[in-house]
């Protein structure tokens, strides 16, 4: 039998705090807990942790009302702040491999890179040449996480970032809402609360990844902060909009706005499906979305008009030992992919 490992997985967004708690092994995982709290106003923006306190009072409370005893923690975020580029180097070992990949990025992008931490991820091999994914990330926003880690008692494991989980998601399933992954080019979008992040797959390898600055938390600040509405009524009005009944007769103007906005990020994902498909030789057969924009209803159907491909919301994984099929598991899939995460 394999041994599985406990651990728990916190995603920090502007609006929700998602937890899971689950057991991992090569062949799948167990979700045996999952938890999403409110994040505290004023607390969170765009991948920074602003109030340490209210955030760890709210964590803590979480864990503590659903009994969650596992004390292994992995963080996963995306912010603006993190810079991601995918660069080819020669191959080498691994021992070498960060000391080309800062030789190599400094000629291109000058930071100053002792403020920084650098990672990476293997991609695959092409031409010879190692491709990896590299992040780099502000050491004090580390600092704010492992500090909050800290503060709530819990084992740092990891810190890492949405796209380079899900990557870690895929490596490891079969089927995604029942396609056979083998032999499937697709792209999986995560319509996230600052960002909307596009990773086109082919053969489950990562073959391009960018982010779209926009996302569902531009819907939620226009009716909070511009218009004076309450977060329970935004959410409320949120979810009972039907965007394939989209006229202000029926929904308001309310409808209108948030189909626009849908509208907008439709278009920007065309412009990345052709710039994939013109210069990568890439096609996408099928786009799954999830986090939080996709809970729009009717979402799928609209951004399916303008790219002129199959949309579906995830809403089933299947691995080769476990199945996953969740009303929630689309807010989950941050979660579920960093859990894959080991600690250096």
């Amino acid at each position: 039998m394999l041994n599985l490992n406990n651990k728990i997985c916190i995603d920090i967004g502007n609006n929700k705090i998602k937890i899971t708690e689950a057991a991992v092994s090569k062949n799948g995982i167990n979700i045996k807990k999952a938890v999403i709290l409110d994040t505290p106003e004023n607390s969170f923006n765009d991948g920074n942790i602003t109030n340490l306190i209210s955030i760890k009072d709210e964590i803590e409370s979480g864990l503590k009302e659903n009994k969650i005893k596992c004390k292994n923690a992995i963080f996963t975020t995306n912010s603006s702040n993190i810079i991601t580029r995918e660069i080819e180097i020669p191959m080498t070992k691994d021992k070498n491999i960060k000391g080309i990949i800062r030789t190599q990025m400094e000629q291109y992008l000058p930071l100053a890179y002792d403020s920084y931490v650098l990672e990476y991820i293997k991609l695959g091999i092409i031409e010879n040449k190692l491709l990896v994914r590299v992040v780099v990330f502000p050491k004090d926003m580390a600092k704010n996480y492992y500090d909050l880690c800290h503060n709530l008692g819990l084992k740092p494991v990891a810190l890492d970032i949405h796209s380079n989980g899900v990557t870690k998601l895929v490596k490891r399933v079969q089927k995604i809402n029942g396609l056979n992954l083998e032999g499937s080019s697709f792209a999986l979008v995560d319509i996230g609360d600052n960002s909307i992040t596009f990773n086109g797959y082919k053969n489950k390898e990562l073959k391009f990844s960018r982010i779209i600055q926009s996302g569902f938390g531009d819907i939620f600040r226009y009716f909070h902060e511009e218009r004076g509405e309450s977060e329970e009524n935004v959410m409320k009005l949120i979810e009972n909009i039907d965007l394939d009944k989209n006229s202000e007769e029926e929904n308001g103007v309310e409808s209108s706005i948030i189909y626009d906005t849908t509208l907008q990020w439709g278009r920007e994902i065309e412009r990345l499906l052709n710039y994939y498909s013109n210069t990568l030789r890439n096609e996408v057969d099928i786009i799954y979305i999830y986090g939080g924009g996709s809970k729009l209803n009717g979402i799928e159907n609209i951004l399916k008009e303008i790219v002129d491909i199959e949309v579906r919301k995830l809403n089933e994984i299947k691995f080769k030992s476990t199945h996953l099929k969740d009303e929630n598991i689309e807010m989950l899939i941050n979660n579920i992919g960093a859990s894959f995460r080991n600690g250096r």
